[in-house]
């Protein structure tokens, strides 16, 4: 493909997007970051720049922003103004502050803002919202999701007291790193009405943020969904379980299933991973859409960038609820 490709970041997402890219085609790749670490899994040298206004006058097609989420907003706003389409991996920000602007912004220049919520390429939970809006459930009541990880197995070569995910600054914790499970329930559920939160920090890890988070939101139309988050679970547990007037579906990501049963006997409808597939290919499915997406100047659909930023605007709704709310004796 004839695009050039501007990474910005190349910790582990980075670097994936960019092996991505090659498996893909694109061959024409730079770089932005401001830290000169050794590259972990990346054995070629590319053009690398350390000012964002220098890698934007090389006239990139399309950028990544890979970078740690509370430094998003930044560079997705300078890369809309170069002209660029933008990915941008989740959360778009760990706070609303100027979400709304940079929306606008992406709408006024005619340029695609996609958030690198990966799970709605699962083909698990793409049957399973076809089941949801065929009515196959009857009307879909609540849904309950699991996701729990021990967050020092993620990256064992580096000490995960130090990672992103561990710091309150650079935007980590459970409800923001984790937020993909809230984006795959807004996906099938809407927008929320309210919602209530609790904060866990009674694990041992050592990190700056919450352990885990609790959420309990009612949506405007009137579902309810309850949403558990957690970095300190093992072995690693992801789970979702849907209820409607007519049916339940059960979906377990490592087993790479999904079930919908009409009744206690049978198992009614099943989907499965396709044979072969890796956790590699949703990230690879993902980009191909964006590319695609790019290159066909699909600027009019802003369905997944407005469910990004209500699943943002969930996540920092219950971390403001969880840190302030208090129960009265």
């Amino acid at each position: 493909m004839s695009l050039k490709v501007l990474v910005c970041g190349v910790g582990s997402i980075g670097e994936r997007h960019i092996h991505n890219l090659f498996a893909l085609g694109i061959r024409d790749v730079i770089l932005y970051r401001t830290i000169g670490r050794p590259f972990r899994t990346l054995d070629r040298e590319l053009p690398t720049f350390t000012n964002l206004g220098d890698a934007l006058r090389q006239n990139p097609d399309l950028v990544l922003v890979c970078n740690p989420t509370s430094m998003h907003l930044e560079i997705v706003r300078k890369c809309l103004e170069h002209g660029c389409d933008v990915f941008v991996e989740k959360p778009i920000s760990n706070n609303m502050d100027q979400v709304a602007e940079i929306v606008e912004l992406a709408i006024q220049r005619e340029r695609i803002l996609q958030v690198g919520f990966m799970m709605r390429f699962h083909p698990c939970l793409v049957e399973i919202r076809r089941w949801i809006n065929e009515g196959l459930i009857g009307r879909l009541i609540s849904i309950r999701s699991v996701w729990g990880e021990f967050l020092p197995d993620w990256h064992p070569w580096e000490d995960y007291r130090e990672s992103y995910a561990a710091r309150v600054d650079l935007g980590g914790g459970p409800a923001l790193t984790l937020s993909h499970d809230i984006d795959v329930v807004v996906w099938l559920a809407g927008r929320a009405k309210k919602l209530i939160a609790i904060e866990n920090r009674s694990s041992d890890l050592e990190v700056e943020t919450e352990h885990g988070i609790d959420v309990l939101i009612e949506f405007q139309n009137s579902i309810t969904a309850n949403i558990n988050l957690n970095y300190y679970q093992k072995p690693p547990k992801r789970q979702l379980e849907i209820c409607g007037t007519e049916g339940f579906i059960h979906f377990d990501y490592y087993l790479g299933r999904s079930v919908l049963n009409w009744d206690l006997s049978t198992e009614n409808e099943i989907a499965t991973v396709p044979p072969g597939f890796e956790r590699n290919d949703l990230f690879m499915w993902e980009l191909q859409d964006f590319i695609a997406r790019a290159e066909r100047k699909d600027y009019s659909e802003r369905a997944m960038l407005y469910d990004a930023v209500e699943s943002l605007r969930i996540a920092v709704a219950a971390l403001n609820f969880a840190q302030h709310s208090q129960f009265q004796n």
